[in-house]
């Protein structure tokens, strides 16, 4: 073999790697990230009842920094749903605390 086709060989390897490695990775984030549900207008509420509940919990009833996470997460990421937002500060911090 001529080592331009070796070197083509490995190059094309290399992106099938990755391309298996942003797949996995893509995967883990999907799995772990906050994501709205398809559910009822109902359970929606509740479930944001209970998200607003926890994420008190985790600031230690401080709702001034909760309605301040909130409100930056709004500011860098505009246009999702409530309950979206309050999936994502939850996920920050515990995330960054190692939860």
């Amino acid at each position: 073999m001529e080592v331009s086709t070796i070197i083509c060989l490995l190059a094309t390897l290399f992106v099938l790697i990755y391309n298996i490695y942003v797949l996995i990775h893509n995967a883990n984030v999907t799995r772990k990230n906050p994501a709205v549900s398809d559910s009822s207008p109902r359970r929606i509420k509740n479930k944001t009842k209970q998200l607003e509940k926890h994420l008190l919990n985790l600031v230690a009833g401080e709702r001034q920094t909760a309605t301040r996470l909130i409100s930056h997460a709004k500011r860098q990421n505009p246009g999702k749903s409530q309950q979206w937002y309050l999936e994502k500060v939850i996920w920050d911090l515990e995330r960054d605390r190692g939860y």
